[in-house]
Protein backbone atom coordinates (compact mmCIF):
# COMPACT_ATOMS: atom_id res chain seq x y z
CA UNK A 1 0.00 0.00 0.00
CA UNK A 2 1.39 3.58 -1.11
CA UNK A 3 1.31 6.67 0.93
CA UNK A 4 -0.13 9.70 -0.56
CA UNK A 5 2.85 11.33 -0.80
CA UNK A 6 4.20 8.60 -2.69
CA UNK A 7 0.90 8.45 -5.35
CA UNK A 8 1.89 11.85 -5.62
CA UNK A 9 5.48 11.18 -6.45
CA UNK A 10 4.68 8.31 -8.92
CA UNK A 11 2.22 10.33 -10.96
CA UNK A 12 4.68 13.63 -11.09
CA UNK A 13 7.55 11.43 -12.07
CA UNK A 14 5.44 9.79 -15.02
CA UNK A 15 4.20 12.98 -16.02
CA UNK A 16 7.40 14.49 -16.05
CA UNK A 17 9.14 11.49 -18.24
CA UNK A 18 5.46 11.43 -20.62
CA UNK A 19 6.86 15.04 -21.43
CA UNK A 20 10.07 14.33 -21.94
CA UNK A 21 9.81 11.63 -24.02
CA UNK A 22 6.85 13.87 -26.29
CA UNK A 23 9.77 16.80 -26.53
CA UNK A 24 12.93 15.32 -25.62
CA UNK A 25 15.14 18.13 -26.96
CA UNK A 26 12.45 20.83 -26.10
CA UNK A 27 14.67 22.45 -23.20
CA UNK A 28 18.23 21.18 -24.47
CA UNK A 29 20.96 24.06 -25.55
CA UNK A 30 22.17 23.94 -28.98
CA UNK A 31 25.01 22.12 -28.02
CA UNK A 32 23.55 19.40 -26.80
CA UNK A 33 21.17 19.33 -29.54
CA UNK A 34 24.17 19.31 -31.76
CA UNK A 35 25.52 16.60 -29.83
CA UNK A 36 22.47 14.12 -30.03
CA UNK A 37 22.35 14.48 -33.73
CA UNK A 38 26.05 13.85 -34.12
CA UNK A 39 25.25 10.61 -32.61
CA UNK A 40 22.67 9.98 -34.74
CA UNK A 41 25.12 10.94 -38.05
CA UNK A 42 27.39 8.49 -36.52
CA UNK A 43 25.07 5.02 -36.01
CA UNK A 44 24.31 5.88 -39.51
CA UNK A 45 27.39 5.94 -40.97
CA UNK A 46 28.21 2.85 -38.95
CA UNK A 47 25.73 1.12 -40.79
CA UNK A 48 27.07 1.56 -43.94
CA UNK A 49 29.46 -0.14 -45.01
CA UNK A 50 30.61 1.02 -48.30
CA UNK A 51 33.19 4.14 -48.38
CA UNK A 52 31.94 5.56 -51.34
CA UNK A 53 28.13 5.64 -49.65
CA UNK A 54 29.70 6.56 -46.71
CA UNK A 55 31.48 9.44 -48.64
CA UNK A 56 27.77 10.41 -50.32
CA UNK A 57 25.60 10.59 -46.51
CA UNK A 58 29.13 12.79 -44.95
CA UNK A 59 28.31 15.00 -48.61
CA UNK A 60 24.48 15.50 -47.54
CA UNK A 61 25.17 15.82 -43.86
CA UNK A 62 27.59 18.40 -44.36
CA UNK A 63 25.16 19.97 -46.88
CA UNK A 64 22.27 20.15 -44.19
CA UNK A 65 24.74 21.54 -41.72
CA UNK A 66 25.31 24.25 -43.65
CA UNK A 67 21.91 24.86 -45.06
CA UNK A 68 20.92 24.94 -41.66
CA UNK A 69 23.98 27.12 -39.82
Amino acid sequence: MTSPEQRHMMRVSAAMTAQREAAPLRHATVYEQMLVKLAADQRTLKAIYSKELKGREKTRTAAVLVAVG
